[in-house]
């Protein structure tokens, strides 16, 4: 058995001579090729990668496979070469390697890996998702060293010095995640004293709050306590200023009608004492005539008296 692989990354084909060759080679490439060591970011790894798994796939199930004759093997390794554009003892397949020998993580062989596949992408995702700078100024560094056509020599002391640079940043980015880590115990410390203080003033406030309640129901109580006691004397003194009101209007009343009885009995005096006044003066009654009657007067009086009593009338 004598099967041949032509592929373009190679200047030999390969040469299997046994299915176990084929079984091999196909597992090996299966898991370098695989999505949990070249991290897809782009539509481009991610269907490059799809396609490969898949295709490998079908070549290990058609080696494997008892049933399986040289010739359909064959077939698969020559639709592979059309779907498997790189190879992993190619030289893009050597530069991911070294890659990953140099501790790259995953996302930076995805972006290499997109680079030759689709540079467009590269170009978007970098402008899109800023965390990949660093891993896209890494992987294009190397591609470009790459096809530049520089020795490999060359290509391995500017991913030395492109991983020296990386350690020195990853130092200073340590430093300020420290120092950040540092301001945010701080700010957490100043946090939870503002929100003790706060707690604080919160417990003063109630505690005022229910004092001045306290005072207030104090003060209420002990109005409502005077206002019972002092509501008769209210009744009271209303009733004593009622009664004040009214004796002096009564008061008022007596004087007034005291003043009009004395002038009414001062002008039928003045009406009957003042002619007999202007007689005497005039002489229109004598004084004799005047005592005359009186006497006369005097006498029969007299006698009526002596004639009731038996006795002479004395005076």
């Amino acid at each position: 058995m004598e099967i041949k692989l032509s592929h373009p990354e190679v200047r030999e084909p390969l040469v299997f001579r046994s299915m176990k060759e084929v079984i091999d080679w196909a597992q090996r490439e299966y898991e370098f090729w695989s999505p949990q060591r070249i991290a897809s970011q782009t539509n481009a790894v991610q269907n490059y990668l799809s396609h490969a798994q898949r295709s490998l796939e079908r070549l290990l199930t058609a080696a494997r496979s008892e049933e399986s004759t040289e010739t359909a093997v064959e077939t698969h390794l020559k639709s592979l070469a059309s779907t498997l554009q790189f190879l992993s003892t190619g030289p893009r397949g050597q530069l991911l390697t070294s890659l990953r020998e140099l501790g790259r993580e995953p996302k930076a062989l995805g972006i290499a890996l997109g680079a030759f596949l689709n540079r467009e992408e590269i170009r978007n995702l970098v402008y899109n998702r800023w965390e990949y700078v660093f891993d896209t100024i890494d992987a294009l560094s190397a591609i470009a060293v790459f096809e530049g056509g520089g020795d490999p020599q060359r290509l391995v002391t500017l991913l030395h010095a492109i991983n020296k640079q990386q350690e020195e940043w990853s130092g200073e980015l340590a430093t300020v995640k420290n120092e950040t880590a540092n301001l945010q115990q701080t700010n957490e410390v100043a946090l939870k004293r503002l929100n003790e203080a706060i707690s604080a003033a919160e417990t003063r406030a109630n505690g005022l709050a229910n004092k001045f309640e306290g005072e207030i129901a104090n003060v209420r109580k002990k109005f409502e306590e005077e206002f019972a006691l002092r509501t008769p004397m209210t009744y009271w003194n209303e009733k004593a200023k009622r009664h004040r009101k009214e004796s002096r209007r009564y008061r008022w009343w007596f004087t007034g009608i005291l003043v009009v009885g004395v002038a009414v009995l001062s002008a039928i005096g003045y009406l009957i004492l003042f002619p007999l006044h202007e007689a005497f003066s005039d002489g229109v009654l004598g004084t004799d005539s005047f005592f005359g009657s009186d006497c006369c007067l005097g006498v029969a009086v007299t006698n009526d008296i002596e004639a009731i009593s038996g006795a002479p009338a004395t005076f």
